[in-house]
């Protein structure tokens, strides 16, 4: 988890997790939660989750409104992690628009299909260029 970030034992739910955030940033009556807040989760010792948690106030009214935020991690072991959030209020639309950015594990295998489509098709274009190749693997 980023540096600051601590698991809160009341939010611990038997078999689905806990969230973790920096209880320094945690609103207050003396700290009014003005912009969007990270969160992770974690299940039995893993991060299994994240997202970020906004205030009505900041993705309403007339005003357009911006946040981002890059994140570092402690001991870092998942790879996947997001590394920055952006989160934008359009006033004139009324749309809210939340963008992690990092690495991504979603599509491993779509991308070494990817890659071996690319190899196949080096290899058909260096034998369309031999006279002797008739168009196909025999």
């Amino acid at each position: 988890m980023p540096a600051g970030f601590e698991i809160d034992p009341l939010s611990m739910i038997p078999l689905m997790g806990a969230h973790g955030w920096d209880f320094s940033n945690q609103p207050s009556p003396t700290n009014p939660w003005v912009e969007p807040v990270y969160m992770m989760g974690s299940y039995n010792g893993d991060i299994v989750f994240f997202e970020t948690m906004i205030p009505h106030a900041f993705m309403s009214g007339d005003t357009d409104s911006q946040y981002e935020e890059e994140f570092t991690y402690v001991g870092q072991t998942i790879d996947a992690l997001p590394s920055k959030k952006s989160v934008t209020y359009d006033s004139s639309t009324g749309k809210t628009t939340i963008v992690f950015e990092g690495k991504s594990n979603v599509c491993p295998k779509a991308k070494a299909k990817s890659k071996k489509s690319k190899a196949k098709s080096k290899k058909s274009k260096a034998k369309s260029k031999n006279p002797k190749n008739h168009g196909g693997d025999f």
